[in-house]
């Protein structure tokens, strides 16, 4: 049997696998083990982690992040652009990684 465990922190995740042998393997994100717990969407750019980071710090109206503090308020929303998220919303989107997590990269922790 194949785990695969997430950690969605507040500033930042970490995603890793344990196979059968109980190996544990890291996803690289931009050759890290870290992603940043971030969301950056403009209306045509949906980027998640460093991208997502780099991008929002110049346009800090289209940037979210640190959604951890807020899950357990279902009123709580992030407005970003014409967009209307709730924390869990953002927590959600994994589609489109846009590059951020080389599959072909997996490392041995």
């Amino acid at each position: 049997m194949i785990a695969v465990g997430i950690d969605l922190g507040t500033t930042n995740s970490v995603c890793a696998i344990m196979n059968e042998n109980k190996t544990i393997k890291y996803i690289q994100f931009d050759y890290q083990n870290i992603l940043p717990s971030c969301l950056y969407d403009d209306g045509k750019n949906k980027n998640i982690g460093k991208k997502a980071k780099q991008r929002g710090m110049m346009k800090l109206e289209y940037y979210i992040a640190s959604t951890k503090r807020h899950m357990e308020d279902g009123e709580y929303r992030y407005h970003v652009g014409n967009k209307e998220y709730s924390a869990e919303d953002v927590e959600g989107i994994a589609e489109p990684f846009d590059g951020d997590v080389d599959w072909n990269n997996i490392k041995k922790g």
